[in-house]
């Protein structure tokens, strides 16, 4: 139950449910205080042998309660022979053998596989606990590293959704209340050898005052670790003037690939820019020095 965590809410109920029945038939047959015999002649009368075959019907059912849930939890190998260790040792297999062929030739070796009931257990019983330990031990690794990898994956797809809110929401909408939820303080934007959030304002109006009618579409994302990769794709009239330029009121389309790495949950560099060459030649502009990106 533990091992599987969330997934298997019903064993919270299954288990709970088999230790209260369990605990009743004991009371149960401890308050009736009539001897039972097993088949072995080993008369149960008296409430610490009660409880020691209460551990015997609760530990095979353990085994394979576990087992089918180690088996949910991804670790197949372990938890199918946990299963069928247990199976052997559940009350109704055990008592269609061992009592009836101990009781026709009293194998030692059978005593020694099997068991004596909850009193002395056997290889099966002891390769089960074994196998209970060191699957635990596995199971737990394994569901730590995949605890690792779902809680990697939601950073990274958080980390793209917010990518995605900066590039659509604040520069193709021009939405600058989103800065102070989007970057840190720390903010660092190489691309314009710019520091912090009113820094990128200033990117953003500049943006959008040369582009008035600016759409931008997300052709492509990406996200790997703290770092997401973006292709975008730019359109919009020539009103404020390229770089030094003066405003050519053409209509252009351009695109943009970027790298932005996010800590805490905030936009901390920026990396990358438009294809200026590819912008400048729409333009009929001539080409801004060696420097193609900006």
């Amino acid at each position: 139950m533990l091992l599987a965590g969330t997934r298997l809410r019903f064993l919270r109920w299954a288990m709970g449910t088999l230790a209260v029945l369990i605990s009743l038939a004991v009371l149960l047959w401890a308050i009736l205080g009539d001897p039972i015999t097993l088949g072995l002649g080993v008369n149960t009368s008296g409430l610490p042998l009660y409880a020691a075959v209460a551990t015997f019907w609760g530990r095979p059912i353990l085994m394979v309660v576990l087992g089918i849930t180690l088996f949910k939890a991804g670790c197949r190998f372990p938890a199918s022979v946990l299963v069928a260790l247990g199976a052997l040792e559940l009350p109704l297999v055990y008592s269609l053998t061992l009592p009836t062929m101990v009781g026709r030739n009293h194998s030692e070796w059978l005593l020694l596989l099997i068991g004596f009931y909850a009193f002395r257990p056997g290889l099966v019983s002891a390769a089960g606990w074994s196998l209970l330990g060191f699957a635990i031990l596995v199971s737990g690794r394994e569901l730590d590293r995949k605890r690792l990898e779902v809680k990697r994956r939601t950073e990274e797809e958080e980390n793209q959704r917010r990518a995605r809110r900066l590039y659509e929401e604040v520069w193709g909408a021009g939405d600058l209340t989103l800065v102070d939820e989007l970057l840190a303080e720390e903010f660092v934007d190489y691309e314009h050898d710019r520091y912090g959030r009113e820094e990128f304002r200033k990117t953003t109006s500049e943006l959008r005052r040369t582009f008035p009618d600016l759409n931008l579409s997300i052709e492509e994302q990406t996200a790997e670790g703290d770092t997401v990769a973006t292709r975008c794709s730019f359109s919009g009239t020539d009103r404020g003037g390229v770089l030094w330029y003066p405003p050519t009121g053409r209509a252009v389309t351009f695109g943009g690939t970027y790298t932005d790495r996010f800590s805490d949950a905030r936009l901390v560099e920026h990396h990358g820019g438009i294809d200026m060459k590819d912008l400048l030649e729409q333009l009929d502009l001539p080409p801004a020095g060696d420097n193609d990106r900006g």
